[in-house]
Formats: C-alpha cells, structure tokens, sequence
C-alpha cells in the first residue's frame, strides 16, 4: 500500500509539474484534486505531505488569472495547517503569498531571503522546502535568473528524498532555460520525474531512441502516466510513426480530455487523413478547460494553420482561436501577427494588413510582421510600395526563421516589377534554401516543430518555382534544373511529415515530369488518389505522363478514368487536350482530333487548378492551339493553321517562352507550305539566350540540307 501511494505521489507532483510547465494551468488544478483524492482513499489519515497539492491547486489557479482566489486558497491552507505539527509547506505557502501579493521577482527573491534569515536550524527543511517551490514559482513563470539563484542556495546540501526533488527542479529549469546538459547524478534513480526530465533532455539532444527508452521505464512504473505518453507520442510524431503516436494518445484521451493530446490527435488528423474530427473536441476542451490561457489559443491557432492543406472550416476555426488570443492580449505581438497570418489564408487582405500595422506598432523589429505588411501590399498590387519596405528590410541582417519567406517576397516582388530571370532565379535558390535549413533544424516539441516546419510556405515556395521557374529542356545540368530538384526535395520533407498533404504530393509529382521522372511523377499522382478519389485532376495527370512515355493506350484509359469520377472533366481544357493529343499520336483520327481541340479553345479560360495543369514551358491554353494548328497542316488545311497561329500571337505574344513556341510553329507550317526562305527568317528570330535556340538550329539545318539535296537532284 504504502509503495502505491508513493508512486502515485509522486506521479501526480511529476505530472502537475508537467502541465505547469505547459501553461495548462486548469489542468494542474484538475491532476491536484484527482491526486489527493485517489491517496487520501487509500490511507486512513492524512499526511502533511499531502498538502503540497492544495498549495499548487492554488497556485495553478492564480497562474491562470485568478490571484485573488489564489491568495485567498493560500490563506486558508496556512490557517488550516498552523495546528498540525511538523507541516513542510508552511514558508512554501507563505512564499507564494508573497509572489502572489507583489508579482515583482526581484522583491519576491528578497522576501524569502529575509523569510531564510529569520529561520532557526530546527526549522531549516521548511526553509528549504520554501525556496525549492520559490524556485518552481519563478520556473513557471518564465524567470529562469531567479529561479537558478534559489536552487543553487541549497542544490547538494544533503542526500535526501528533498535533494532529489531539488535536482529534478534544477533540471527542469535548465532544460526550459536553453541548458540542456544539465543532468544531475540524482536522474538516474529509478523514479517517474526522473526518467521523463531524462527523457525531455536527450529528446533536446536528438537523440530519441535513448529518450524513448526512458519514457518506457517510467511507463514500466506507471502505464497512465500522462506525460511520459504525451512525451512518447511527441518523439513518435516527430519521426514519423503515425501508428504508434496514436495509439498513446488515444490511451490519454481514453481517459481525459487532455488539451494537449487533443492538439496532438488533431496533428495526426491534419497530417494523415486530411480530416479535422477532433479539432471541434479541442476548441472545447480550451473554452472549457483553459478559457483564459491566450497562449493555448495562439499555439493551436498557428500549429493547425500551418498543417492544414487550407481546409476552409480548419481555417476558420484557426482565425477565431488566434482572435480570442489577441483579445485577451491586445499588445502581444505574436498573437497579432498569427491573428493577421489566419486573416491572409482566409483572403481577408486588407483586414490582414491593419493587423500587421497593429503587431507593428507593438514591436517595431518584428520582421515577420514586416514581411506581413509587404506580402499584403503585393496582393493588393502595390508593388512599389512593397519593394521600398524589401529595401527597409535589407538594414536587419538577421532575419531568424522569416529568412525563407523574406527571400520568397523579394522574388514575387521581382516577378512583379519585371525582373530578370537571372535576378528571379537567384531569389528562387535562396528561398528555397532557406526553407530547407528551417525545416531541416531539429525541434523536440513537436507542435514548435511543426509551426516552425510551416508547410504552406514550403509549397508556396516550390508551386513559384514550379509555375514561374525558367528550365531549359534541352540543358538538364542548367542551374534552373537544379532548383526544380531542389523543390523535390523541399516537397518530400512536407510529404514526410503530412502525408495527406494532397497539394505538396501534385507539386512533387508535376517537378518530377519536368525532371522526366515519369515514374516517380506516377507515384505521386498515386498518392494524390488515395487522399482524394473523387478527384479527377490525378487521373488527367497520369494520362499527362504516359503520353510522354509513349503509352498512348493507357493514357486514353487514364482518361476514361477520369470521366468515371466525375463526368463534368470533359469540359476541362486539360481533358480535351490529351484526348486530341493521343488521337495525334495515333495518326488515325486528326480530323476528330481536330474538332476536340476547336472545342477546347472555347474552354481555354475554364481550365483546371493549377496542380494539375500547365507542366510544360507554355501554358495548356496555348499548347491547344499549337496541337490544333499542327492537326490542321496534317489535314492540308494551312490556312485555317496559319490563322489559328496568328490567333495564338494575338493572344499569347506577351510571353517570350509562347513567342518562341509559336514561331517554331509558324516555322513548321512555312515548311509545309514550302516557304523556306520565310522559315529561316522566323527562326532567325529566335535568340541564342532562348532554351529552344539549338531546336531552331537543327530546323535551320534541316531546310540546308534539304534545299542541297534538292540542287544535287
């Protein structure tokens, strides 16, 4: 009996700590009452030891807000507990008291030097049991220089039970504090706190096999121990094993509704199926649990809006979390921003923007807030605008984890204001990166990894490149290449570490083809199947790469794929297009070919998500009429092809990449037409800088060579 009350002692001390150090300070009060309660049913009496739950009941209520119920819960313990003898925690009350009444760290280490002073040596282990919870006092609220002064007054002043509890103390607040070598001797014994700060400390390290160890020790001990399975899932998550990270957070909320395990199951939602089940139970559990925690509201505002693909209702559900945490909070920075960062995804720009102004006003070296600002004045079309705030960012050399995204805004600003494609694929590079080297960095909280991760600047970045990168297809070992791997490699990290990422797997697989990676290419298109099967954009893509493979049989049953999902894709450009263009391959029926590609320029402005179209250096649109004008000259309809031509530069004579393509056209149908001269003129035109410049030259080559036989003959 005696041994199952100690385990649960000090399992429910490990696990208030735990919550503290979390800011779940409801949930502190909560594991205090059950803990007290289970040990006062199996003993018969009462033990002052006890009584260290009713004080960090109180405590954790006036660390959530309530100080006047704190000091009042104070009081009343130490009028209670004046007629027992031998009570330990009668200088520790006081010393809450005190923190409480004053709320000045620098006063508070005072007051309990002054209340250690006036103490006899008969009364120096409830000194002591003082400063070690001054130390927690100051730990919990973040004062990490206070709460090491008070822990090293007495750290190794005798072996005891206390001096261990002193040493767990001291561990806690090196970890929280940045030291993460801190590992007293005493955190080798077989308790729960000590294999969970073990396990907190070599999880810093990256070293989470070692750290998943001892979490299974103290699991050993006691199989409901909350924090070691929060912890477990945590490491779990971080590595990727989605299985095993459910199973323990599932066995928490088994029992509880733990906010932090909701939090994590919501992740594991976001990140595996692409649904959001428990995100309503989590919005609950804070309204009911931890309704004036604004930390609680920003952290989960950020780490679903971060994770999720942009789902509507998770959006939604994210900007009113990250409002709530800005009322109760106006002048936090953070919480501004992550309420203006919810604003933009939701498209609410100018909203957006008065926000970022707002952050601004509260911290004016915020440069997430800047690159807010400047994002907001380029979707607004101030151009001009945004790049003198760029020119303003320029004097802060250190730009932390908003690197990536203040490369990304310099490169739409540059896109924008007409830049060259050097300068455009240069920004490109240091974007991406950047990014890499942010997501890369090593986290052992899993929710600070994830908001950190940020996978939706990740995709943005790579879907720039994608739709706005220069490549040559003729030089694969160009530069420009190795960015559109570089964005392979930038998708696989988002595709590792959310699964159901239905975007990130269309961009990897649409990077591949690019690539020529048909096979890979097809794999992600697979992917993309299996977390949407109603979409008919995978099936169209697929048919993309088997005609580039030659397979034009299994490119038209792709197609028919596609119309059984959903029968409206014939009215889709892409549709139309790879239909007419396995027709062309064929040879067997141009002329219907012919019809399905003039049906398809009247759909040209109808055409499908950008995922999906648009994998070749011209757009779909264009490529229609190009097909349609090729079909028209194998149909000896030249004049109908010329005009179809003269409509596509009408339409499309903006681009140089559509230029260049639509005079290679032009070209082939002077050929056909037996214009040779008038051929060679218009690949004249075609400059040495153009990715098409040596297939001009082997065209020009071509018409020599034939225009010598021709005199030979």
């Amino acid at each position: 009996m005696k041994e199952e009350v100690g385990i649960l002692f000090d399992a429910g001390v490990a696990t208030v700590t735990y919550y503290m150090r979390l800011k779940l300070y409801n949930h502190a009060v909560d594991e205090c009452v059950k803990c007290k309660k289970k040990m006062c049913s199996l003993t018969a009496t009462s033990n002052d030891i006890y009584g260290v739950f009713d004080l960090w009941c109180a405590v954790a209520t006036g660390l959530a807000g309530d100080k006047k119920c704190a000091i009042r819960n104070i009081e009343m313990f130490l009028a209670e507990s004046s007629s027992r003898q031998g009570n330990l925690f009668g200088f520790a009350a006081i010393a809450a008291l005190l923190f409480f009444h004053n709320c000045l760290p620098e006063r508070n280490y005072q007051l309990i030097e002054e209340l250690q002073s006036q103490l006899s040596a008969s009364e120096r282990l409830a000194c002591d049991e003082s400063l070690l919870f001054g130390c927690q006092l100051f730990y919990f609220v973040d004062d990490f220089v206070n709460a090491k002064k008070l822990s090293m007054r007495i750290v190794g002043r005798r072996v005891s039970d206390f001096d261990r509890r002193m040493q767990i103390c001291v561990a806690w607040v090196h970890l929280s504090s940045g030291d993460g070598d801190c590992c007293p001797k005493s955190l080798d014994e077989e308790s729960l706190d000590a294999h969970l700060i073990r396990a907190l400390i070599l999880q810093k390290k990256n070293e989470s096999q070692l750290a998943l160890d001892y979490l299974n020790r103290a699991l050993a001990i006691n199989d409901t121990f909350a924090p070691a399975l929060l912890e477990k899932a945590n490491i779990l998550i971080i590595n990727c094993s989605w299985e095993e990270a459910n199973e323990c957070i599932s066995f928490v909320l088994d029992n509880d509704d733990n906010l932090k395990a909701l939090q994590l199951k919501s992740l594991v939602e976001i990140a595996t199926v692409g649904r959001v089940n428990s995100i309503p139970r989590l919005s609950e559990c804070i309204a009911n649990k931890e309704p004036s925690c604004a930390w609680i509201y920003y952290q989960t505002s950020a780490l679903i809006a971060r994770s999720s693909r942009s789902m509507s209702d998770v959006q939604e559900i994210a900007i009113d979390m990250s409002k709530r945490a800005c009322e109760m909070e106006p002048n936090n920075s953070i919480f501004l921003i992550e309420y203006a960062h919810c604003q933009q995804a939701c498209g609410k720009v100018p909203s957006a923007s008065q926000t970022y102004n707002e952050a601004l006003n509260c911290d004016e070296s915020s440069v997430e807030a800047i690159c807010g600002v400047i994002n907001c004045l380029i979707l607004k079309g101030e151009y001009e605008n945004a790049q003198q705030q760029l020119e303003f960012l320029e004097v802060m050399h250190d730009y932390g984890d908003c690197a990536p995204l203040v490369h990304f805004l310099r490169c739409l600003a540059s896109q924008k204001r007409g830049g060259t494609e050097d300068q455009i694929y240069g920004l490109q590079r240091e974007a991406i990166e950047s990014q890499m080297s942010v997501m890369q960095r090593g986290h052992h909280d899993v929710v600070s990894f994830y908001i950190t991760f940020n996978a939706k600047l990740a995709v943005d970045i790579a879907n720039n490149i994608l739709h706005h990168g220069v490549y040559d297809r003729e030089e694969e070992s160009s530069g420009s290449y190795e960015c559109i791997d570089a964005c392979v490699g930038l998708l696989q990290h988002v595709t590792s570490r959310i699964p159901a990422h239905f975007k990130a797997w269309a961009l990897h697989s649409k990077a591949n083809f690019i690539l020529r990676r048909f096979h890979e290419s097809t794999k992600s298109l697979v992917e993309c199947r299996k977390i949407n099967p109603k979409h008919f954009g995978p099936c169209l893509a697929i048919a993309r790469n088997q005609i580039a493979q030659g397979d034009v049989t299994g490119a038209l049953a792709s197609l028919e794929e596609a119309l059984s999902v959903d029968f409206s894709v014939q009215k889709q450009v892409l549709y139309q297009m790879l239909k007419a263009e396995c027709f062309l391959k064929q040879g067997e029926r141009i002329d219907e070919a012919s019809q399905i590609l003039t049906t398809a320029c009247s759909l040209s402005r109808q055409t499908l998500s950008g995922c999906f179209c648009n994998w070749g250096e011209i757009s779909d649109a264009l490529t229609v009429r190009l097909l349609l004008s090729s079909a028209l000259r194998r149909l000896e309809k030249n004049v109908e092809a010329s005009e179809v031509l003269a409509q596509a530069r009408e339409g499309f004579g903006q681009n140089k990449a559509d230029v260049v393509q639509i005079t290679l056209a032009e070209s082939d149908l002077a050929q056909k037409s037996m214009k040779f001269e008038e051929a060679i003129e218009l690949l004249n035109t075609i400059e040495p800088e153009s990715s098409m410049f040596t297939k001009s030259q082997i065209s020009k080559g071509k018409i020599y060579l034939a225009d010598l036989n021709d005199k030979h003959t």
